[in-house]
């Protein structure tokens, strides 16, 4: 369950969503992570509806409901993001053992290890990218 707590109050996904982008507890469960950016496009165009409902005054802008999809926004942009970056590195390092390894340098990952190629710049990079890979997964919840 993912969870974020804010001075005044706590976003919980389960909780507040459903009331939020009127969906089923059970549809928000089974979202996956590719669903994520769907989710945050969402959540951006229902924020920008209810504040436009409130530069017009209109009868039914809520403030807290305004407050509420803004924290839900944040916490689920925060959810994206740190998805992004994990994906991103893991990439990166994807690229390095590849190339390491074509270029016929001996390497061996090994976990909780870093990196040990023959050439001293490329096992450098190599251990830069493996650290940064088991940093972003510790950081990621699951």
């Amino acid at each position: 369950m993912f969870k974020t707590t804010t001075n005044d109050a706590a976003y919980d996904r389960m909780r507040d969503l459903p009331r939020m982008l009127r969906l089923w507890p059970q549809e928000i469960g089974r979202l996956s992570e590719s669903d994520q950016a769907w989710l945050v496009e969402r959540l951006a165009q229902v924020l920008r509806a209810e504040r436009q409902r409130g530069l017009t005054r209109h009868w039914s802008y809520d403030l807290s409901r305004h407050a509420g999809l803004l924290r839900a926004y944040r916490a689920e942009k925060q959810q994206l993001d740190l998805q992004t970056k994990a994906a991103t590195r893991l990439q990166a390092l994807n690229r390095m053992t590849d190339h390491v390894q074509r270029s016929g340098k001996r390497l061996s990952l090994q976990p909780g290890q870093g990196c040990a190629a023959t050439d001293t710049r490329t096992a450098d990079k190599c251990n830069k990218l493996h650290a940064a890979q088991v940093r972003s997964q510790a950081v990621a919840p699951d």
